[in-house]
């Protein structure tokens, strides 16, 4: 069966220029990758420059049966853009929120022991923020709605203390050892309430105890053209919480058997699950296909509501598809325990950037 090494994590994820590749199964203090020596091979270039190809992601995507929601956070440097794309799965209906942020300097933290992440706009507010010794992790958005959407109110919390909280962290090379990724996850049980009211009819008040959350930040260099597909799922089977998380990415590691991204978490458990291709052979409306060469990754990924955005920001241009939908098929865990999905829901997202 498939194993990877998983230690703990370093003090610096960039020592003396050097990226410090592995798989961790503890947090680290900061994910920070600035500072790589020379990670594009040609011109050589000082630190401050190569620091701006290093772009950021975070979202913090929740189930509460009855919603799925996933808020995206999207850094290059001086500019980004949040987004809040919310799924009702009883009428798979879909409410979008987006926002975009001017030039601010630290818009997605380093530090993993307390940070915040916000957003202020009118109309537009959104903060997720952490505190790792008072063991909470928090969202927070009030998003005004029109005539197609509701007014949207979200708060919500992990509970960090619970002993069904795990986590997990990686660097790993883009593609190439002379650039790097750095990862962390952590999934939960959360509690709260989101609230949807329209401009007409009742107001819809879920509450969201006894849910699930997965927390994903990631910093890579990026290529001039890269393509990634993400597959997450997250929920419960019975009284178990399940959490997984599978990429498939143009700048996928070199050795992925040794170096990649992809997770299961089952009932507070780390299991490091082995690389695997994500293919769309009807397209991104038709069943996506997610398989491994170790048998431990087996999975279908029906779509039921998807939601696509292209954003262009001076300097970079994305066009990416979020989509609710279900998973079947079969993950193993690290001692061979088979975990049977049927209709278990989750988001996959088709990522396009350009540099």
């Amino acid at each position: 069966m498939y194993s990877r090494t998983i230690t703990e994590a370093p003090e610096e994820l960039i020592k003396n220029g050097k990226p410090i590749f592995g798989t961790f199964g503890t947090m680290p203090a900061r994910l920070d990758i600035r500072g790589v020596e020379q990670p594009f091979s040609f011109p050589p270039l000082p630190a401050f420059l190569t620091n701006f190809q290093i772009r950021s992601n975070m979202s913090f995507m929740f189930n509460t049966r009855r919603i799925i929601g996933s808020i995206d956070f999207f850094s290059i440097n001086l500019f980004g853009f949040a987004e809040v794309v919310l799924w009702d799965t009883e009428t798979n209906r879909k409410y979008a929120y987006r926002t975009v942020v001017g030039p601010r300097r630290k818009f997605i933290p380093y530090n993993l022991w307390s940070g915040r992440c916000s957003t202020h706009r009118s109309g537009r507010l959104i903060k997720i923020s952490w505190n790792r010794k008072e063991k909470r992790l928090s969202l927070t958005a009030r998003l005004d709605g029109d005539s197609l959407r509701p007014t949207a109110t979200l708060v919500l919390k992990a509970q960090l203390d619970s002993p069904l909280f795990s986590e997990a962290a990686a660097v790993i090379p883009a593609p190439v050892t002379r650039r790097c990724r750095a990862i962390y996850r952590l999934t939960a049980p959360i509690s709260g309430t989101v609230s949807l009211m329209p401009k007409t009819g009742d107001q819809l008040s879920i509450p969201a105890n006894d849910g699930s959350a997965l927390f994903d930040m990631h910093r890579a260099y990026y290529k001039l053209r890269t393509k990634s597909e993400y597959a997450y799922g997250f929920g419960k089977i019975g009284e178990r919480h399940i959490a997984f998380s599978l990429a498939d990415s143009t700048i996928e590691a070199m050795r992925p058997n040794e170096y990649n991204e992809n997770f299961l978490f089952c009932g507070g458990k780390l299991t490091a699950l082995p690389p695997v291709k994500i293919t769309c052979p009807l397209g991104i409306n038709g069943d996506w296909i997610i398989q491994d060469t170790k048998s431990m990754v087996d999975l279908v990924f029906t779509p039921r509501s998807v939601y696509s955005r292209m954003h262009s920001l001076v300097v970079l241009t994305t066009r990416y598809h979020s989509i609710y939908g279900a998973f079947n098929g079969v993950l193993l865990t690290k001692t061979g325990e088979k975990i049977v999905l049927k209709d278990f829901l989750g988001v996959t997202k088709k990522h396009l950037i350009r540099l």
